[in-house]
C-alpha cells in the first residue's frame, strides 16, 4: 500500500526520493511505508550510514539483526517507482511530448490452415487524437488490395469482418501510403511545429507486417514510421504488469469495448479509449519502438 505524498515528504531523505524519483534520476529505487530501498541493498530512513546518499548504493556493513528485520520486497524496476509516484500524485493529463498520437492497427490476410506467405496489409486505419482534448480530430481509413493472395480465406474474413468486394478493386499498398502521406500533410502533421507519433497495440505493426511488405514491394517507407508507441509498454509502465493484448487494459480501466475485435478501425477507437485512461493516470507518452 502507498502513503500519501504527504507522509512521503515528511522526512528529508523521503522528500529527496521523490523528487528525484519524479526528475527520473534515481534507477532503481522505490519507497515502501517509511523505508526507502535502492539498488541492491535496503536501509532505513533513520539508519542511513553518514557517507551515503540517495540514489548510491548504502553501505555494505549493516547490523545482521538490523539487516534481518528487513522484509520489503525488493522492487528494482524504474518503472515500479515511477508507477508508485503516479499513483501518489498523479491529478489527471500533464503536460505532454506530442501534441497529437496517431492511432494504428493494420488488418493483413491471413488463414488458419497455412501460414500466407507474404501476409499482406488489408485495412489501414489511422486515427488523429488530440492529447490535449482526447478527442478523435481526423481519421484515415481505407481498404487495401492484396495482390499476392487476392482472394480472402473465409478464416481472414470470419476473423476481421473484411469481405471481398471491400478490398477488390481498392488501392494497392503503394497508392494508400502516398494517399496517407498526403493526408499527414493535410493534418498538419508534416511541415509544421505540430509534433505527433504512432499508437500501436504491439509492435507487429510497425516493426513487422509494414516493412517486410514494403521490402517486397521494393519501395522505402517514410521516415516517420520507423518510431511508435507501442501502447502494452506503457500500460505496464503505469500498472506494474505487461498485458496479453487489448481486453486485458480494458478491462483494467473499465471501458467497454465498442465495435468488433480484429476490425481495424474499431480497434483504433478502442486504442484511442485506452490512451486517454491512461493520459489520466498523469502518465507522459515516450516513444518506446523503433527500426
Amino acid at each position: 500500500m502507498f502513503m500519501t505524498l504527504a507522509n512521503l515528504t515528511q522526512r528529508p531523505i523521503q522528500r529527496m526520493v521523490v523528487e528525484n524519483v519524479l526528475k527520473a534520476k534515481v534507477p532503481l529505487c522505490v519507497i515502501v511505508t517509511s523505508r526507502v530501498s535502492c539498488g541492491k541493498y535496503h536501509s532505513h530512513t533513520n539508519n542511513l550510514p553518514n557517507n551515503s546518499s540517495v540514489g548510491n548504493k548504502p553501505s555494505r556493513n549493516f547490523d545482521s539483526n538490523h539487516q534481518a528485520s528487513l522484509n520489503e520486497i525488493l522492487i528494482d524496476e524504474r518503472n515500479m517507482a515511477r508507477r508508485m509516484v503516479l499513483e501518489t500524485t498523479s491529478t489527471g493529463p500533464v503536460e505532454q511530448k506530442y501534441d497529437y498520437l496517431l492511432v494504428l492497427d493494420f488488418e493483413a490476410t491471413c488463414d488458419n490452415k497455412e501460414k500466407l506467405n507474404p501476409q499482406e496489409i488489408i485495412e489501414f486505419p489511422v486515427l488523429k487524437f488530440n492529447v490535449r482534448s482526447q478527442k478523435v480530430e481526423a481519421v484515415f481509413h481505407q481498404y487495401v488490395s492484396p495482390q499476392y493472395h487476392p482472394q480472402l480465406t473465409p478464416f481472414c474474413t470470419e476473423l476481421t469482418g473484411i469481405v471481398q468486394d471491400m478490398v477488390t478493386d481498392q488501392p494497392t499498398l503503394p497508392e494508400v501510403l502516398r494517399n496517407f502521406d498526403k493526408w499527414m500533410i493535410t493534418e498538419g502533421l508534416i511541415g509544421s511545429e505540430t509534433t505527433s507519433t504512432f499508437v500501436t497495440c504491439g509492435d507487429w505493426d510497425l516493426k513487422t507486417m509494414l516493412p517486410k511488405q514494403c521490402a517486397l514491394l521494393d519501395i522505402a517507407p517514410k521516415p516517420y514510421f520507423q518510431r511508435w508507441i507501442n501502447i502494452k509498454k506503457s500500460y505496464a509502465d503505469v500498472t506494474g504488469t505487461f498485458p496479453k493484448g487489448m481486453m486485458d487494459m480494458m478491462v483494467h480501466f473499465g471501458l467497454k469495448h465498442k465495435g468488433r475485435q480484429h476490425s481495424g478501425i474499431d480497434d483504433c477507437r478502442n486504442i484511442s479509449s485506452i490512451v486517454a485512461a491512461i493520459l489520466n493516470k498523469g502518465y507522459v507518452f515516450r516513444e518506446n519502438g523503433r527500426l
